[in-house]
């Protein structure tokens, strides 16, 4: 078999190699969180490198079945996307975009098994397999709608983040568009010219290590959404405050929130004392308590959500 070694192959061994490198990241940091948002996207890193792998041997070995499944890994990696962002706002999986992937997914792979779809081209610049008709299509789909949607959560990270941590969400935010946007708009001028691959396979590898970069050294990005906390009261069991951090500046002392909080205790002692959470609604939001053998935790918060509860306990 006929070995075709040209940049477009080693671009996307770099990429692979990055991209498997942010799946051990993510693997370790989601070993220490405990978000199940870090679960799915590293399998969307996964199937990113997978996908990367792929187009590398495709083109390596001139065989058109292996180009077939690369496009093919590219609904996985776009659903596995969607449930990424959703349990990141919205703390569930489920959401409209993701029935509307998983409908329209399968009929594009349909009709992407066809081997006269994929064109191989020789000559300038050099040898490559390239897909064609409905390859293309579902190709340009699942990067555009799996880059687009990244790069939505990203800026809707970075536009609620508090402002200790707002650097650090415009330049994870950098990150996204450069190897999201950037990337997937210089993929698609490859029906032009075939050297876009490999700028456009730089601006993602250029992204990717930037988002690599701040998900190590800022993992606070991922807990911005589904919530805003508005403020939070550790107490003793005799009813002192202990640490009180009000971020909506209300003109409640923590001594009158203290006592509401005693107050609140007080009346829910069968469910406390059991060392339970306790949720109590608000006009504007929503007060947890956790109580333990020691202290009690008091949090104010625009919503309640299972990320935030845990993270109490």
């Amino acid at each position: 078999m006929e070995i075709n070694w040209t940049p477009e192959v080693l671009a996307n061994g770099i990429a692979a190699t990055i991209v498997f490198l942010a799946v051990i990241i993510v693997f370790a940091l989601s070993e220490r969180k405990k978000l199940k948002s870090l679960l799915y996207f590293r399998l969307v890193f996964f199937f990113v490198g997978l996908y990367s792998i792929f187009e590398a041997l495709s083109d390596l070995f001139l065989f058109k079945p292996i180009a077939i499944i690369g496009v093919m890994l590219l609904f996985p990696t776009a659903v596995f996307a969607i449930i990424a962002i959703n349990y990141v706002v919205k703390d569930t999986y489920f959401s409209y975009t993701l029935l509307f992937l998983i409908a329209i997914g399968p009929v594009l792979l349909l009709l992407t098994v066809d081997l006269n779809a994929f064109v191989l081209y020789t000559g300038d610049p050099y040898t490559y397999i390239s897909s064609t008709q409905w390859p293309l299509f579902t190709e340009l789909f699942f990067t555009t709608f799996f880059g687009f949607s990244i790069f939505y959560w990203a800026l809707k990270t970075y536009l609620n983040a508090p402002f200790l941590i707002k650097k650090d969400a415009l330049i994870f935010l950098i990150g996204v568009f450069l190897a999201g946007v950037i990337a997937i708009i210089l993929n698609i001028f490859t029906i032009f010219s075939r050297i876009f691959v490999i700028i456009a396979l730089a601006f993602a590898d250029i992204g990717t290590l930037i988002i690599l970069y701040m998900v190590e050294r800022e993992p606070k990005l991922f807990y911005i959404l589904p919530f805003v906390v508005h403020r939070i009261l550790v107490k003793d069991n005799n009813g002192f405050p202990l640490y009180d951090h009000d971020w909506s500046k209300s003109d409640i002392d923590e001594v009158l929130f203290s006592g509401f909080i005693n107050a609140v205790q007080h009346m829910s002692n069968e469910i406390m004392d059991i060392g339970g959470l306790l949720d109590i609604n608000l006009e504007r939001g929503i007060l947890i308590l956790h109580h333990s053998k020691y202290i009690t935790v008091g949090l104010v918060a625009t919503k309640s959500s299972k990320l935030l509860r845990d993270s109490l306990m």
